[in-house]
């Protein structure tokens, strides 16, 4: 079955890339998928199928950066085990900003051997590779700043509405105690002027008889 195998891989090569996968061809198929890179799984599987399949490689795999200060971790894997160990022929540091955010290792090619060319085209591919994890992850970043912030501004919206609660039953509170102590004093006021005013009917009363 292997030659079967190679002949519908390299149709489908063919298919993806045309007649020959050059270098340039490559690039630009890596670049118009960067381009719409929004998740760093989705952009890893993308870019190490496009890798395999351009350069015939027989397996390659990317990990990159948890955070931009995380630990390493794989997130794209063809043709070979995400976690196991592993022997690359070669392996592309994905390099932003003089910054690591993450590693590209490549297999063997089925036939031949990796050449210098394909080892600057691998270059070229990890320096936008590691631009687009950097802009993925500045994304990321953000959106979950973003959150925070709108998460943060929720519980200050709360906090001022039970601020504003607690003053307006404070002064509920104040307003009652004023009404009532006005309305005790209106009250014994009135309880004394008719003491006061049955005092002098009885005097009055006194002095008449």
């Amino acid at each position: 079955f292997q030659p079967l195998w190679r002949r519908l891989d390299r149709r489908a090569r063919r298919w993806v890339f045309g007649s020959t996968a050059t270098g340039s061809e490559v690039l630009r198929r890596v670049g118009e998928m960067l381009e719409d890179a929004h998740d760093i799984s989705h952009l890893g599987n993308n870019l190490v199928r496009t890798v395999v399949e351009g350069l015939e490689l027989e397996w390659a795999r990317m990990s990159v950066s948890v955070g931009q200060e995380g630990p390493i971790r794989t997130v794209a894997a063809v043709r070979v085990d995400e976690q196991g160990p592993v022997v690359p022929d070669l392996v592309v540091p994905l390099v932003h900003l003089g910054s690591t955010v993450g590693y590209l290792q490549c297999g063997p090619k089925r036939n031949g051997e990796l050449t210098k060319a394909d080892e600057a085209l691998l270059t070229t591919v990890g320096h936008q590779a590691a631009l687009a994890v950097s802009n993925v992850q500045l994304t990321a970043e953000l959106e979950s700043r973003l959150i925070n912030l709108g998460r943060q501004a929720q519980e200050l919206a709360a906090s001022r509405n039970r601020i504003v609660q607690a003053q307006m039953e404070e002064r509920r509170r104040i307003e009652r105690n004023i009404h009532d102590g006005v309305q005790q004093e209106i009250i014994a006021s009135i309880a004394k002027v008719r003491l006061a005013r049955n005092q002098r009917t009885r005097v009055q009363r006194h002095r008449d008889i």
